[in-house]
C-alpha cells in the first residue's frame, strides 16, 4: 500500500478528539470468532482527470499475533456489500460491490476504478473518461479536457474515501481514508497539502452478523469535502437501494445549523416553536431519497413504525427532528422521531465501534464499578451525577444521570465503561457529551436536544428505566412519550440501535 501524503499537521477538531485521540484497544472478541478491519488499498495522490483503483473490502487485525493470527472461524458463510461514498470522484463501473466470506476466503477484496475530479468541483460534471490504471506502472497522463489549463497548477484537494460494509442492509463496518488529487501532475512526488491523519486506513471493526433486531432503514451520513455538505447513503433489509450517496447541501457548516436551530430555548414556550421551527427547516434538507425509501419501507410493514438508525460523522444536526410532509401515521406528531424509532451513532475511528447487540446485558459488578468510578470522576471535577437503578433487587441497573451546566466532553471519553451501560443524561445540552459516553464504551445513550428541568429530568430517568427493564427498547419508550405529550421526552433524543434493550445484567453472586 502507497503511504498517505506527508502532512504538516492542524489542530484536532472536537470529532476528532472524541473519535481519535482517546482511542484505546477495547476488548478483544474471542480469537475463535471471525472479525476485519476495514480495507481501503489506493495510491497516496493522484492528478485531476485520471483514474484510480481502489482496492476495498476486508484486512485481518495487523496487530494480530500468535494464537490470535490463526484461521477465523465463521459460523456460516456470507454476502457482504462494500459502497463507497469518495466526494470528488466518479465511479463509472458503479460505487458498490459484493464480496463472499467464507472458509475459503475470509478476506476478500475487489478493485474498484475512479476518476478524480478537478480539485475545484467537488462533484461530477457531465460524462466522465475512463480511469486509467494507477498501481504498479506510471499512471496514464490523461489531461481532464474541463481543466482550464491555468487552473493545472492548483493546489492539491485532500479527499476522504469510505467504506460502508453491510450484510442484507444491515451495516457491520465502516472505514475511511485520504487521497490527495493534484491539479498538475508536476506536482506528485512533492509535499502539496496536509493528509488529515497519518494512518491510512481509520474505521470499526467488521464482525459477522448475528441473528435478532434489525433497523428497517439505516441512514450514513458522511461529511463532504467542504464545510456543510453531507453525503446520505441509505440501506434497507426490505428493498435494494441506490448504490451512490445523496448529497445534502446545508448551505452552512453543520455546528452552525445546530446552534441555530436548538439555541433559543430560553422562554417557556420556546421548545414547542423550536419543534416547530426545526421540523420546517430540516424538512427542506432531508435527502428525496430517503424519505421515498422510508414510505415504502413503512407501506410495507404497516402497522408496525420503522425503526431507523442514523450513523453520522455529524452530531450536530438533529435530524431527528424533521418534520414529514407526508406522515407516516397522520395521527401522531409528524416529527420523524414520533413517526418512526430511531436511534443514532457517531461514525469516527475504531470508537465507537457500531450500536451495540440487539440485547445490552453485562456484568452485574463490572457494569456497577465502571459508573461508579465514572460518578466519582465526574464528582472530582465538579460534575453532580446520580445512579439509578443499581440497588435494584437482582443487580439489574444501567442507568447514569449526569447533571451539570458543562459536562466536560473529553473526561468522559477518556474513561473506559465496561458492561456497556445505557446511560440518560440530563442537565445542559451539549452535542459532544453523547458521542463521548458511546467513546467510553455506552450501549446507548439518551441526551437533551436542550436544557430540561432537574425534576422533570428525573422523572423521565426513572419512567425510562422502569420501561426498559420491562423488555421495551429505550428507543420505543421515548417515542411513546414522545407521542404522548411529554415535554421532557420530547427534548431527548436517543443514541443507540433502535431495536436494543436494556436486559438485567449478569450477577455474579
Amino acid at each position: 500500500m502507497d503511504p498517505a501524503v506527508p502532512a504538516r499537521r492542524k489542530g484536532p477538531s472536537v470529532l476528532h478528539r472524541l473519535t481519535g485521540a482517546f482511542r484505546r484497544p477495547g476488548k478483544r472478541a474471542d480469537p475463535a470468532e471471525w472479525e476485519a478491519f476495514p480495507l481501503i488499498e489506493a495510491a497516496g495522490e493522484v492528478v485531476a482527470g485520471w483514474g484510480l483503483e481502489i482496492r476495498a473490502g476486508l484486512a485481518a487485525d495487523p496487530a494480530a499475533t500468535g494464537a490470535d493470527a490463526g484461521a477465523p472461524a465463521l459460523r456460516a458463510p456470507f454476502e457482504l456489500d462494500v459502497q463507497v461514498i469518495a466526494e470528488g470522484f466518479e465511479a463509472p463501473g458503479g460505487w458498490r460491490v459484493r464480496l463472499r466470506v467464507d472458509e475459503a476466503s475470509p478476506y476478500p477484496a475487489a478493485v474498484l476504478p475512479l476518476v478524480a475530479l478537478p480539485p475545484d468541483r467537488p462533484g461530477p460534471r457531465g460524462p466522465q473518461r475512463s480511469p486509467g490504471p494507477q498501481g504498479a506502472g506510471a499512471p496514464q497522463a490523461v489531461r481532464d479536457p474541463r481543466l482550464p489549463p491555468d487552473a493545472e497548477a492548483a493546489a492539491a484537494a485532500v479527499r476522504r474515501i469510505r467504506a460502508v460494509y453491510s450484510v442484507q442492509g444491515q451495516v457491520t463496518g465502516f472505514g475511511t481514508r485520504a487521497v490527495a488529487v493534484l491539479g498538475s501532475p508536476g506536482l506528485l512526488g512533492r509535499d502539496p497539502a496536509p493528509a488529515p491523519a497519518p494512518d491510512p486506513v481509520a474505521g470499526t471493526r467488521i464482525r459477522q452478523p448475528r441473528p435478532g433486531g434489525f433497523a428497517d432503514v439505516t441512514a450514513v451520513i458522511a461529511h463532504g469535502d467542504r464545510p456543510g455538505r453531507l453525503w446520505w447513503s441509505y440501506l434497507s433489509p426490505h428493498f435494494v437501494t441506490p448504490d451512490r450517496a445523496e448529497l445534502c447541501d446545508l448551505g452552512t457548516r453543520a455546528s452552525a445549523l445546530g446552534r441555530d436551530l436548538l439555541g433559543r430555548a430560553d422562554r417557556a414556550d420556546a421548545p414547542s416553536r423550536l419543534r416547530a421551527a426545526a421540523g420546517e427547516r430540516l424538512a427542506r434538507e432531508v435527502p428525496a431519497g430517503f424519505l421515498e425509501l422510508l414510505e415504502a419501507v413503512a407501506a410495507r410493514i404497516a402497522p408496525r413504525p420503522p425503526r431507523i438508525l442514523l450513523l453520522s460523522e455529524d452530531p450536530y444536526v438533529p435530524w431527528e427532528l424533521a418534520a414529514l410532509e407526508r406522515p407516516l401515521d397522520p395521527s401522531l406528531p409528524a416529527f420523524l422521531d414520533c413517526q418512526a424509532v430511531v436511534g443514532r451513532w457517531s461514525l469516527g475511528g475504531r470508537r465507537p465501534g457500531l450500536p451495540a447487540p440487539p440485547v445490552v446485558r453485562g456484568e452485574a459488578s463490572a457494569l456497577r464499578d465502571g459508573l461508579a468510578a465514572l460518578h466519582g470522576t465526574l464528582a472530582a471535577f465538579g460534575e453532580p451525577a446520580e445512579l439509578i437503578g443499581l440497588t435494584v433487587p437482582g443487580g439489574t441497573g444501567g442507568l447514569l444521570r449526569v447533571d451539570g451546566s458543562d459536562p466536560v466532553p473529553r473526561l468522559v471519553a477518556g474513561h473506559r465503561l465496561e458492561g456497556a451501560p445505557f446511560v440518560f443524561l440530563a442537565g445542559g445540552a451539549d452535542p459532544d457529551l453523547a458521542p463521548a459516553f458511546l467513546v467510553a464504551g455506552a450501549g446507548g445513550a439518551a441526551a437533551p436536544l436542550w436544557p430540561v428541568g432537574g425534576e422533570a429530568a428525573r422523572e423521565l430517568a426513572l419512567e425510562l428505566h422502569r420501561r426498559c427493564l420491562a423488555g421495551e427498547p429505550p428507543a420505543e419508550a421515548l417515542r411513546s412519550l414522545r407521542c404522548a405529550g411529554s415535554a421532557a421526552a420530547l427534548a431527548y433524543r436517543f443514541s443507540g440501535h433502535p431495536s436494543a434493550v436494556l436486559a438485567p445484567p449478569q450477577s455474579t453472586a
